[in-house]
C-alpha cells in the first residue's frame, strides 16, 4: 500500500513539470550600457608623442680673435633651438709682423725674435722693409713705382737675413703676415701735416697687398737736445715729442689703428732715469742712457753705455723697444720676461725699469 503511495507521488511530479516549463512566460531582453571607464587626472589629457633631443645645427662667431700669446673665443648658436654657448679659440703662438720703415724700425725689431720667443712664441717671422730715413711719401712712391729700393731684413730663426733691391710688394708677398707697421720719418714726425695724403694712400696699397694683415703705426721718439736740428726746428726735446705724440695720434685716430708708443717709453725712460753727460767742452747736459750719443760721451761716473748718436737708440734702446713691441702686439706681460741681453745682465734694475715702462705704454 505504501509502495503504491510513492509512485502515485512521483507520478504527480513528473507530471507537474512539464505543465510548469509551458506555462513560462518568455520576459522581454534587457540591455544595459558598459559601465564608464574610472579614469585619471593624467588619463584625460590628450596623448601627445614625447617631445626629442634637438639635434643641434651649431653657426660659430668669432668674438675676440686669438693673438700669439692669448686665447681667443667663439660663440656657438644652434639655429633650430637657439641653444648658445662660448668656446676658447687656443692661442696661435705664431706671429709674423712685417715693417715698412727706416733704421727706427731696425732699432725696434732687433731683439723682438728673442724676446717673444722667451714668451712662449713658438713661430716669430719678422721682417723689415728699410731705406735710410724713409718717410710716408717716398715709401708710397715706391710702392706705387714697385720700386726695389729696399733692403728686406728677415729673421725666422733668432738670426737676420739681408736681401738687396726688393720692392714693398715683394715683402708683402713674401709670407701670410699678420702684422704690418708704418712710422713716419723721424725728421718729419712732429708736422702734423707731413702725413697725409701718402700715408693715406699707402696704407691703401698695404690692404690691397695683405688684406689679412692688420696694420700698427710705429710712434717714433724725439731727438736728443744736442741734436742741431731741434735748433733749426725752433723746438726743444720735449716739444719734439708732444708734437709727434699729437700728430701720430691723430693720423692712427683717422684710421682707426692701434698705436706701437715707442716714443712714449722712451721719453718716460728719459724722466725716470736721468744720467748727467759732459761734452767736448766740459758744459754738463742732461740725457739718459738709452740714446747713443758721440759728441756727448763721458759720464761723470766714468761709464760709458753709448754707441749710437743723437737720434737713434743704442743696444739698451733696442731691448727697450722690443719690450713694447712685445708688450703691445702679443698682449704680453714682459715683466716677466726672463731675456736680457748679455750688457744688461749687470743692470737689473735698469731691465726691471724697462719691463715696467714696456708694460704700461702697451695698455
Amino acid at each position: 500500500m505504501a509502495m503504491k503511495k510513492a509512485l502515485a507521488f512521483l507520478l504527480a511530479i513528473l507530471m507537474i513539470v512539464p505543465l510548469a516549463s509551458c506555462n513560462k512566460t518568455e520576459e522581454p531582453e534587457v540591455t544595459t550600457e558598459p559601465a564608464p571607464v574610472q579614469t585619471t587626472a593624467e588619463q584625460t589629457e590628450p596623448v601627445t608623442d614625447a617631445p626629442t633631443e634637438c639635434a643641434h645645427s651649431y653657426t660659430e662667431e668669432i668674438a675676440e680673435k686669438p693673438k700669439a700669446l692669448k686665447d681667443g673665443s667663439k660663440v656657438l648658436t644652434c639655429s633650430a633651438c637657439g641653444d648658445s654657448r662660448t668656446e676658447a679659440i687656443p692661442a696661435t703662438k705664431t706671429l709674423k709682423v712685417l715693417a715698412i720703415g727706416n733704421s727706427f724700425s731696425q732699432d725696434a725689431t732687433e731683439y723682438l725674435w728673442d724676446i717673444a720667443k722667451d714668451g712662449g712664441v713658438e713661430k716669430i717671422i719678422i721682417g723689415n722693409l728699410y731705406i735710410g730715413g724713409c718717410a710716408l711719401d717716398k715709401h708710397y712712391s715706391n710702392i706705387k713705382a714697385n720700386s726695389g729700393a729696399y733692403k728686406y731684413y728677415k729673421n725666422t730663426n733668432g738670426r737676420w737675413t739681408e736681401t738687396a733691391n726688393v720692392s714693398v710688394q715683394k715683402g708683402l708677398a713674401d709670407e701670410e703676415w699678420d702684422i704690418v707697421t708704418v712710422q713716419q720719418g723721424s725728421h718729419q714726425s712732429w708736422q702734423e701735416k707731413s702725413y697725409e695724403p701718402h700715408g693715406t694712400k699707402l696704407l691703401e696699397m698695404i690692404k690691397k697687398c695683405a688684406p689679412q694683415a692688420k696694420v700698427y703705426v710705429q710712434q717714433t721718439w724725439s731727438y736728443t737736445p744736442w741734436d742741431g736740428r731741434l735748433g733749426k726746428w725752433g723746438i726743444d726735446q720735449n716739444q719734439m715729442f708732444e708734437k709727434l705724440e699729437s700728430a701720430y695720434g691723430k693720423f692712427a685716430k683717422n684710421h682707426n689703428l692701434d698705436t706701437i708708443k715707442m716714443g712714449e717709453a722712451v721719453q718716460r725712460f728719459r724722466k725716470e732715469l736721468p744720467v748727467k753727460y759732459v761734452n767736448d767742452e766740459g758744459k754738463d747736459s742732461n740725457a739718459y742712457d738709452v740714446v747713443g750719443v758721440n759728441k756727448f760721451k763721458k759720464l761723470k761716473d766714468g761709464k760709458n753705455w753709448l754707441d749710437g748718436d743723437a737720434f737713434h737708440l743704442n743696444r739698451k734702446g733696442e731691448y727697450l723697444q722690443a719690450l713694447v713691441w712685445t708688450a703691445k702686439l702679443f698682449n704680453a706681460d714682459v715683466t716677466k720676461c726672463k731675456y736680457v741681453p748679455q750688457y744688461l745682465k749687470d743692470s737689473p734694475d735698469t731691465v726691471k725699469l724697462m719691463q715696467k715702462i714696456a708694460n704700461e705704454v702697451a695698455k
